[in-house]
């Protein structure tokens, strides 16, 4: 016959195990709705996700070389900083050597 440790101890490991189970499924359920969430978040956003891979919708509409010009020209207009010569613009911005470069002692001499 059992006493009532035994039946205390086998109820007490099958609710364990209950509730195992049951925060198992739980936190299934609850990652399967973030990713369907973030698969609908991104599906308003254009970015199609399937099993079969990712695909992304463009617009169709490109910009036209006028639409492209009026875009420089309001990014110069704005442009807070000191506009630069083309030359000035074109060579790199390091800071000048605090002393003289040392030349190379011998130079590789190429036949020709």
């Amino acid at each position: 016959m059992a006493s009532w440790v035994d039946v205390f101890s086998l109820v007490a490991t099958l609710s364990l195990m209950s509730g195992t189970v049951y925060g198992l499924l739980s936190l299934a359920h609850q990652c399967h709705a973030a990713v369907a969430s973030a698969r609908e978040s991104l599906n308003r956003k254009g970015i199609r996700v399937s099993e079969h891979g990712i695909s992304v919708a463009i617009s169709r509409h490109g910009r036209t070389p006028e639409e492209c010009m009026d875009a420089l020209v309001e990014l110069l207009h704005h442009n807070p900083k000191r506009r630069r010569a083309l030359s000035d613009a074109m060579r790199p911005m390091l800071p000048a050597p605090s002393r003289p470069l040392a030349r190379a002692v011998s130079a590789p001499q190429f036949r020709q």
